[in-house]
């Protein structure tokens, strides 16, 4: 892949040590179909390439150039659930991801600009490695999180709702803006 890839934007872990780390950090698969055994490993080589250490601690940045968009270290809460749910696999994922979502928790960027997946994310996460002392810790910061986001989206039916540009969408089913136009 570092072949064909012409590195403009570097963060923590650039091409040059790319092997290295996927080897010791991805879990290794054997597929019959070589198609979809390249997918998987295309997918990690590009994930670390999001990977990023900031004053905040860890983030995963959605688009490695700047994005008008992009809110504190170019991140966007959008794919949050996703960098999650991939990143368990990690070997050397739990700081990363707990970073990650701390950031997120104590709400460092545009928290609450799209509906996400975050909680339940965590929830794998901790449930995936078997460890639950992240959700504990932060357990305050989770329901803070979700009244909030249940205070902003919950309907009186208990349902939540989102404009779909708000839900990373951008112009889906509204056939406008997102804000139902």
């Amino acid at each position: 892949f570092n072949r064909d890839d012409k590195e403009y934007y570097i963060q923590d872990i650039p091409n040059s040590m790319a092997e290295g780390w996927m080897s010791e950090n991805v879990p290794l698969i054997e597929i019959p179909d070589k198609t979809i055994e390249e997918i998987y490993y295309f997918r990690w080589w590009t994930y670390r390439k999001h990977i990023k250490s900031t004053g905040d601690g860890y983030v995963l940045t959605e688009f490695l150039p700047p994005v008008s968009w992009g809110g504190t270290h170019n991140t966007i809460i959008a794919p949050v659930g996703h960098h999650l749910a991939e990143g368990k696999w990690m070997k050397c994922g739990k700081t990363i991801l707990e970073d990650y979502s701390k950031f997120w928790l104590e709400e460092k960027s545009k928290t609450y600009l799209y509906s996400t997946w975050l909680l339940h994310a965590i929830w794998e996460v901790c449930r995936h490695n078997n460890d639950y002392s992240f959700g504990v810790k932060h357990l305050d910061l989770m329901i803070r999180y979700y009244e909030t986001m249940a205070e902003e989206h919950k309907t009186k039916s208990g349902l939540f709702w989102s404009f779909d540009s708000s839900d990373a969408l951008e112009y889906s089913i509204s056939g406008g803006s997102g804000n139902g136009v």
